[in-house]
């Protein structure tokens, strides 16, 4: 019988054995399929980069480029007659590239149609004309996925349409070859003023084509009216999107509209954008309520850019009491809100450095950056930087923030020798940090002598212990 048990037990731990493998042998067979896949998704796509290339060798941009005296002969004055002709080599000269596989800044991997935002506005007949030369653009982007496909995962691309005047065939072509065409960033930008007559691409087209593309990571709309129905249409194609993590949306806005947009945006429970510009939009005192409340849940915001709102001091009061409670927003922009006092700078500054005490300045919100209104704490990193920070870069920066808020707590106490006397209700484990913190940052981040703040701490370090009643300490021994 116990030779029996012995062989059972044996098996049952071959068995056990021969499960483990199975297991490691599936692991390893998954991570080979998705090896080769990946290996087979990669060629394929260099396959098609390939015949696009090969398919464009013979191909002739056929849009005529015809000459102002051609156009003035047409009807056209002067002004209209160099618009045609500059704009339809432009519209030329973007295309041509696009059909090499090219973009049209090659160093930021984007595509970009620029006018003057100063310009004359044309009416629909002008914009008429360059019909051809829009076809002819439109046809070059629907081909151009290829050349994204052949992108590293992690290169940014971009889509950028500013100050086009598009007739309404013009205006569908572009809106079919984007939707087509999968950019990681889209920007568009046009004159508020121009609500009617040729324009760039209406709101409601934008997010049709932010619903049809899955790669998109960054939405930027400067200048586009958009009206209350919109404001549904929008929150929920940002809310609905798997990747969308960036959204700027500035003088779109009025009336109001802009508090009921942040309205809708925050209070839905699937916010999860990293970066939120609403610049420049009539925000109130209700819309900064609106943030203020939602930046005290911790949401997943990193920056947040409420610059030319003309906020006042009770909305800085707002926003920097929510700080005390934010652990996750990185930067706040808040230029050209010239109602912000000294008074609301003083909030928002206690908010990040509240100096009446090491306690204090322990509690500060040591992980946010505040551009815009003279505060000079933590310096001012740009919002592209803080993007590429990983968690390890994310707590280093808070540390140093915190640590050099102590080395200066201690610097301008240190010039009276006063230091000590304040250390009553501060934990005794937190003194030696402190010396650590001045001895480390002095030299590169603070204007002090790290030896003169060792030299006080030391020199009075038998009455440290007594604040705190220590049982047994022998201040002799110290």
């Amino acid at each position: 019988m116990d030779r029996m048990m012995q062989i059972m037990t044996g098996m049952q731990e071959k068995l056990i054995s021969v499960e483990s493998r199975c297991k490691q042998l599936e692991v390893k067979c998954n991570s080979l399929e998705n090896k080769l896949t990946a290996k087979m998704d990669k060629t394929i796509k260099h396959q098609e980069y390939n015949v696009m290339l090969l398919r464009n060798q013979n191909w002739n941009y056929s849009a005529p480029i015809h000459s102002i005296e051609y156009w003035m002969d047409g009807g056209y004055d002067l002004e209209e007659a160099e618009y045609l002709l500059q704009t339809s080599e432009y519209l030329k000269h973007l295309t041509k590239t696009i059909r090499r596989g090219e973009f049209t800044i090659e160093e930021e991997k984007g595509i970009d149609f620029g006018l003057d935002a100063d310009g004359p506005i044309f009416d629909w007949n002008v914009s008429d004309r360059l019909l051809p030369h829009w076809t002819e653009f439109a046809e070059a982007l629907k081909q151009f996925n290829p050349v994204l496909g052949v992108l590293p995962d992690d290169c940014e691309n971009s889509f950028g349409l500013h100050h086009a005047q598009l007739s309404t065939e013009a205006r569908n072509l572009l809106k079919d070859a984007l939707m087509e065409t999968h950019f990681k960033g889209l920007f568009f930008t046009q004159d508020r003023s121009r609500r009617y007559g040729p324009g760039g691409l209406s709101v409601d087209s934008i997010f049709d084509i932010v619903d049809s593309n899955t790669q998109l990571q960054e939405l930027d709309i400067n200048g586009y009216f958009v009206d209350n129905i919109q404001i549904t249409k929008i929150c929920s194609s940002v809310h609905r999107h798997p990747y969308l993590f960036d959204l700027s949306l500035s003088n779109c806005f009025g009336d109001g509209l802009g508090d009921e947009m942040l309205d809708s945006l925050l209070t839905n429970s699937e916010f999860k954008l990293q970066r939120l510009a609403i610049r420049f939009n009539g925000i109130t005192s209700r819309g900064i309520t609106l943030l203020s409340e939602f930046l005290a849940t911790d949401p997943p915001l990193k920056c947040l850019e409420i610059d030319g709102n003309d906020l006042g001091d009770n909305d800085a009061e707002s926003l920097g009491n929510a700080l005390r409670r934010n652990t996750t927003l990185r930067r706040l922009n808040l230029f050209n809100n010239e109602s912000i006092t000294d008074m609301g700078r003083k909030s928002l500054s206690l908010a990040l450095n509240d100096d009446r005490s090491l306690n204090s300045v322990s509690d500060s919100n040591h992980n946010c950056y505040i551009v815009g209104v003279g505060i000079s704490w933590n310096g001012s990193p740009a919002w592209c930087t803080i993007r590429t920070w990983d968690i390890n870069d994310l707590r280093k920066k808070t540390e140093m923030n915190r640590a050099l808020k102590f080395g200066r707590f201690l610097h301008c106490r240190n010039e009276s020798m006063t230091n000590v006397q304040h250390f009553n209700g501060i934990d005794v484990k937190i003194l030696p940090n402190m010396i650590v913190v001045v001895q480390r940052y002095w030299n590169s981040y603070l204007p002090v002598n790290s030896l003169s703040i060792v030299y006080e701490v030391m020199r009075k370090w038998e009455k440290v212990f007594p604040l705190y009643n220590l049982e047994g300490g022998n201040t002799d021994d110290t």
